[in-house]
């Protein structure tokens, strides 16, 4: 079944702008993605923001890619320090992912929910998250809207628990296996 959005898949994508970015995000919402935490620390204030982007890079040495808008907090706070960690939630950490999105929550107020620790570099480390990854910032790529922080792994921890996902604008578990 074709959809609406590859009609325009045959236009030139150099120089052109094939679809925009309201048509763009509504496809993107259809690709289930695992939810996250963002944290970083700049001097004595810690930061953090609810994401669904952060992807793998490379295995050696160990990399993640780590997109922020960078209109958000956390943005100025990771490019400063060049420290972060990125904390990938468990399904029954839905709370904290809602806390981290709400606009103009206080940091104290968010950091509040669920149970923190401070990893090497310092960054937040959510406990009994599916995974933990504590990074230094090696490389920062600006593309339109956002900063991608190319993060090295410098430890990592985890904990056997489902994993939280997002789709179609709602946060989501994984069934039993099939």
């Amino acid at each position: 079944m074709a959809d609406e959005h590859m009609a325009d898949a045959a236009q030139p994508a150099i120089g052109h702008a094939a679809i925009d970015a309201d048509d763009f995000r509504q496809v993107m919402r259809r690709v289930a993605t695992p939810v996250a935490v963002v944290t970083s620390v700049c001097g004595d204030d810690r930061v953090g923001m609810t994401s669904t982007s952060v992807c793998f890079a490379a295995v050696d040495p160990p990399a993640l890619l780590v997109p922020v808008k960078r209109s958000a907090r956390a943005a100025a706070a990771i490019e400063d320090s060049r420290i972060l960690a990125v904390n990938f939630l468990s399904e029954v950490q839905h709370g904290i992912a809602r806390a981290f999105l709400a606009e103009g929550a206080s940091t104290a107020v968010v950091f509040c929910e669920g149970s923190w620790s401070k990893g090497a570099t310092g960054a937040p480390l959510l406990r009994h998250s599916v995974a933990s990854f504590d990074c230094v910032v090696e490389d920062v790529l600006a593309t339109g809207t956002h900063l991608i922080f190319v993060s090295r792994v410098i430890a990592t921890s985890s904990d056997d628990a489902g994993a939280l996902l997002y789709r179609d604008g709602f946060f989501r578990r994984l069934d039993e296996n099939f």
